[in-house]
């Protein structure tokens, strides 16, 4: 099989973890909007797949003070800087080394899944897209 992630290298580059740390303080405040209009309820179970250094999953861990939020990378640079970065969040915020082409969660086991910066850089995205709607709770209503 072909690398899975072809851009790790660049990825890990400090230039790169800076330039994700300003795209998301600028994208957050209409991303933010976007997922109020979930109307979650307050105890959730996040999955931020591809959360690199937990740009993301520290904000929705503050949106929803009472969430369990998961973020997984393959990048451990990455997730290192993630712990470190957002300790005061844990237990509540973890980081762990996952492939989002195989998770070992249950099927239906988040309520919320992202995936930001990630699809668009990686072969066989069609695989990580059935892979997160597996782990993810189908919506009331929804099929």
């Amino acid at each position: 099989m072909t690398d899975l992630n072809p851009h790790a290298k660049h990825m890990a580059d400090e230039s790169m973890v800076r330039t994700l740390d300003a795209q998301a303080h600028a994208i957050w405040p209409q991303e933010v909007e976007l997922i109020r209009r979930y109307g979650l309820g307050a105890e959730l179970r996040i999955l931020d797949a591809g959360c690199g250094t937990g740009e993301a999953s520290w904000r929705l861990a503050e949106l929803f003070p009472r969430a369990q939020v998961l973020g997984v990378d393959i990048l451990d640079i990455h997730l290192t800087l993630a712990r470190e970065r957002h300790a005061h969040l844990a237990p509540r915020l973890v980081f762990e080394n996952q492939s989002i082409f195989e998770l070992p969660a249950a099927d239906g086991a988040y309520d919320l899944t992202v995936c930001r910066h990630v699809l668009h850089s990686i072969p066989h995205a069609d695989r990580v897209i059935a892979e997160l709607v597996r782990v993810t709770r189908p919506a009331a209503g929804c099929t």
